[in-house]
């Protein structure tokens, strides 16, 4: 008998296309609370509303390895994993190579082979869905995004972190012929 999971992912960013962007993902998975996922997008590089939609997947990706682990590791006869995962970016489920974010499209891929491939394998499917149908991974998405927020309001001298630099913001001090 299969092992049917389904999720439901969704990435936010805000001030998107600028400097200061910051970016979250979220994972529902409503018959499996603990793979449920709400984090912060890494940086380097710069967050983008593609890029988050792309590490939401992923997420899910890595929420499901850790069940399929969980579940088939010291079983006889291990499930086969049937897998849906809901999103509504078609950026994001409609992504193959090459794109601007590879390296994300690259680690998605990888992911899901691996639960493919896995114990008695599996099969994962991306489904697109409209997005008043992601109201729960939304909101997880959105509260790293409020994470994300509050960690960029506290790094000292207002810096921004932007293609792995940081960038000062000098606008509200004086400055002198020194500064670069």
């Amino acid at each position: 008998m299969p092992f049917t999971l389904q999720a439901w992912a969704d990435g936010a960013c805000r001030r998107n296309g600028s400097i200061d962007a910051v970016g979250g993902a979220g994972v529902s998975f409503p018959r499996y609370p603990q793979g449920n996922r709400s984090e912060v997008l890494p940086h380097p590089p710069r967050a983008t509303n593609q890029r988050a939609e792309l590490y939401a997947l992923i997420l899910a990706l890595e929420a499901v390895i850790e069940k399929q682990d969980a579940v088939c590791a010291n079983a006889n006869h291990p499930p086969f994993f049937i897998v849906t995962i809901h999103a509504d970016s078609r950026y994001a489920i409609h992504r193959d190579l090459p794109v601007v974010n590879a390296d994300l499209v690259k680690e998605a891929h990888n992911l899901r082979g691996q639960i493919e491939d896995s114990y008695k394998g599996g099969q994962v499917e991306f489904k697109w869905i409209p997005r008043e149908e992601n109201v729960k991974a939304d909101e997880y998405a959105n509260d790293a995004c409020d994470r994300a927020e509050e960690e960029s309001r506290r790094r000292p001298d207002n810096q921004v972190y932007a293609l792995g630099i940081y960038v000062r913001d000098t606008s509200s001090s004086s400055s002198s012929s020194d500064d670069y």
